[in-house]
């Protein structure tokens, strides 16, 4: 039986609404209403109060700088570097010895995984920023780690039940640059 595969398209407009506290971090909600809301929750007196009297800043993410409609030197900076990143694996392809690949970012990215693992990993590739990645260098997300990625960007807490909210505001920051691609099992 074939699998059937769809992709869908996060435009840059979808990016997550951001709450800041003294310009940290501290929520990301995916709209606006959802984002006062959450505000009101870490702060009760009011909206206007918050912002006014408390430090916090509830906007849209914004892309990266851009040169009218194409990014300005940095952001190109960021997509080369994450497309070589992820394209180029730095070493001999013949080359199967299971340390090499495993450190290899783009052997991991491309979903290797050492010898006696079943499958892919479901909960994403063993390498940091990985959601970032995939939006910078424009490829989509593989529809096994899909959810991951979901998970990823609703800032669902890690195992310690921390969020790296910091993170989370530059992966929206990239979506908001480019857009993401997403595989999903149809």
């Amino acid at each position: 039986m074939m699998r059937t595969m769809t992709t869908t398209r996060i435009r840059p407009d979808e990016a997550r609404w951001i709450i800041t506290r003294d310009d940290q971090v501290v929520g990301i909600e995916p709209t606006e209403a959802e984002a006062f809301h959450r505000l009101h929750q870490l702060q009760p007196q009011s909206v206007s109060w918050a912002t006014t009297n408390e430090g916090y800043a509830i906007e849209q993410a914004q892309p990266w700088p851009m040169d009218g409609d194409r990014p300005t030197n940095g952001a190109r900076q960021l997509q080369r570097m994450a497309r070589a990143i992820m394209f180029d694996h730095g070493h001999n392809l013949s080359d199967r010895d299971p340390l090499t690949r495993v450190s290899c970012a783009a052997c991991v990215l491309g979903g290797y995984r050492e010898r006696g693992a079943e499958g892919r990993r479901s909960d994403g590739p063993n390498y940091a920023g990985w959601g970032r990645l995939f939006v910078q260098a424009q490829a989509p997300v593989p529809a096994i780690w899909a959810a991951a990625f979901d998970r990823h960007r609703a800032g669902v807490p890690y195992e310690d039940g921390s969020i790296n909210y910091a993170y989370l505001a530059a992966l929206e920051r990239d979506i908001a640059t480019w857009g993401a691609w997403v595989a999903r099992d149809a």
